[in-house]
């Protein structure tokens, strides 16, 4: 796993360590517990003298092994993941400095928005001179 970061702890499952404490003695299992250990950490299989020790940490080892393969399958469908969205982020990027540049002198784009103005507001003037001359008749038709 260059250039990635490296596991830094791994799993014991209840069920398997309560049945290793209730089948062996404390130096059996000290010895287990640092059979693993070693295995995991430096990747040696340890063997002991005990060939009950032995059983149980190769049960452990086959666990340990099955559990970097998971986490080995996750880390790469991670990777995969980021380098996806990293690709679609430079796609559109790349896209946006090809198209949709903005104009650098706008002031070309419509030469007659005053014109559009004017006549919106003449046509505004009109309709408030309308009723300014129908309010006049009417004010003037009552005294």
């Amino acid at each position: 796993m260059a250039g990635r970061k490296e596991k830094n702890s791994f799993l014991i499952y209840y069920d398997v360590f309560n049945t290793v404490k209730n089948a062996l003695n404390d130096e059996q299992l000290g010895e287990y517990l640092r059979n693993i250990g070693i295995y995991e950490i430096d990747g040696e299989r340890k063997t002991s003298g005990d060939p009950v020790v032995n059983a149980y940490c190769t049960m452990a080892y086959d666990t340990l092994d099955r559990d970097k393969a998971k986490y080995q399958q996750r880390c790469d469908k991670n990777k995969a993941n980021q380098d996806e969205r990293w690709r679609k982020e430079r796609e559109q990027q790349r896209k946006a400095e090809q198209y949709d540049r903005i104009q650098s002198n706008t002031n070309d784009t419509d030469i007659d928005i005053e014109s559009d103005r004017d006549i919106d507001n003449d046509r505004d003037n009109k309709g408030v001179s309308e009723h300014m001359s129908l309010y006049d008749n009417i004010s003037d038709a009552y005294p």
